[in-house]
């Protein structure tokens, strides 16, 4: 009898082990057969995941953890795979521990509420600099109707023909004028002209004129004096958008061409 009951190979030992377990009420679980169905809910803690944290001696090992052990996956249209959303929630992240490092910021987009995120009180925060466009040669734009804009004005001296504002060149900057973010007009530039007399240089658009007049002192010199002769002349802004040479800047008594003259430190709020 027992004679009989001999295994004849190794394959008959393993069966026999794995029939006295089944019958001893046990159950046998093949190789990847765990699922979350065998694991107690709310059991496993920190200790249970691949890793630990660094202590004062020791190197934290950081888990094995990746975002395909999350539930949760994005789509993808040729494998016929919908998009899951994933189960983490803020109440998952401890408080304050994240940290600027942990955000992609070219993912990053405007927020939609933030209406001056890139703009304050509706203007850019970065202003846009208008240049002064050049005169006609034939006539005064500035008397057009509608009278032209942002552009240099002419003066009419007859036989001797249209001269119109021009900028100095040379490497000095270019008449020019913007709104700052506050609301600010400011008008930079060097510029000249044929003449001397009281005369408009340019009209600014609407939205860029003040509420009322201003009177601004500026630094120029007339033809036939050098540099060391500057002397101050007198700039008016009307509320219409005039821009006007009402005083030139002489010298003593002298007189002739607008050798130079400076507009920088112009500025005034807009209407």
């Amino acid at each position: 009898m027992l004679a009989k009951l001999r295994p004849r190979s190794a394959y008959d030992v393993m069966a026999a082990i794995a029939c006295f377990g089944v019958l001893a009420g046990g159950t046998a679980y093949a190789a990847n057969e765990w699922t979350g169905a065998n694991i107690v809910d709310e059991s496993l803690t920190g200790a249970d995941v691949k890793g630990k944290a660094a202590t004062s001696t020791v190197a934290a090992v950081n888990g094995s953890l990746t975002g395909n052990d999350i539930s949760g996956q994005p789509a993808n249209a040729a494998l016929g795979q919908p998009f899951v959303n994933g189960t983490l929630s803020s109440y998952d992240i401890a408080d304050n521990t994240l940290t600027g490092a942990d955000v992609n910021e070219a993912t990053l987009g405007k927020v939609p509420a933030a209406t001056n995120a890139d703009k304050l009180g509706g203007v850019a925060a970065k202003p846009v600099v208008h240049p002064v466009a050049a005169a006609a040669g034939d006539h005064d734009r500035c008397v057009e109707t509608p009278p032209a804009t942002g552009t240099f004005c002419s003066e009419n001296f007859g036989e001797e023909g249209i001269f119109p504002w021009e900028n100095l060149g040379g490497g000095w900057a270019s008449a020019a004028y913007f709104k700052d973010a506050f609301g600010i007009v400011h008008i930079e530039g060097v510029i000249r002209a044929y003449g001397s007399l009281p005369a408009r240089i340019f009209i600014l658009p609407a939205g860029y004129r003040p509420a009322a007049g201003h009177i601004f002192i500026v630094t120029g010199r007339v033809a036939g004096f050098s540099d060391a002769d500057e002397s101050n002349g007198r700039v008016d802004v009307s509320s219409n958008g005039d821009v006007f040479m009402s005083v030139a800047p002489y010298h003593g008594m002298g007189s002739g061409d607008i050798a130079h003259l400076s507009l920088d430190g112009i500025n005034f709020r807009a209407a």
